[in-house]
């Protein structure tokens, strides 16, 4: 084995350290990378949260009249990532998001998402703000 084979294949100690350092200055001054990385996450989030919900808007077309009010925390369900909880009481569907950093303009943000995403579907009544903050997705 040459040295230059020997270079490629085990990088030396001092080129390691120069690769960390790069990747740490990449991330403390680029945010955009870690940017792209929550937004990834937010999207699949996002994909996971309609899932979720169109099951339930599925099942109360076709399983169960309504879900009841007093057992409602039995089908709560919180997406993948953690972002959202999403919990059918009658024939309501209550999203939260969890956050810490939850304000009103994430939650005027998910309601028109899920407006948009339920504009041509005839089983959705309306979705909208309720007065405790979350988004409510009405199936009456």
């Amino acid at each position: 084995m040459n040295t230059f084979t020997r270079a490629v294949v085990i990088p030396s100690a001092g080129f390691i350290l120069l690769w960390l350092i790069f990747l740490t200055l990449c991330f403390i001054f680029c945010p955009g990378i870690i940017g792209l990385y929550q937004w990834r996450i937010a999207l699949l989030d996002r994909w996971d949260l309609c899932e979720k919900t169109d099951e339930f808007v599925e099942s109360l077309d076709t399983t169960y009249e309504h879900y009841g009010v007093r057992n409602a925390q039995d089908h709560e369900v919180i997406t993948e990532y953690g972002t959202y909880r999403i919990m059918p009481f009658g024939r309501l569907i209550n999203v939260k998001i969890l956050a810490s950093d939850n304000d009103r303009e994430a939650y005027v943000f998910l309601e028109q998402y899920l407006s948009s995403h339920y504009a041509q579907d005839k089983r959705v009544r309306d979705v909208y703000i309720c007065g405790g903050g979350t988004v409510m997705v009405d199936c009456r």
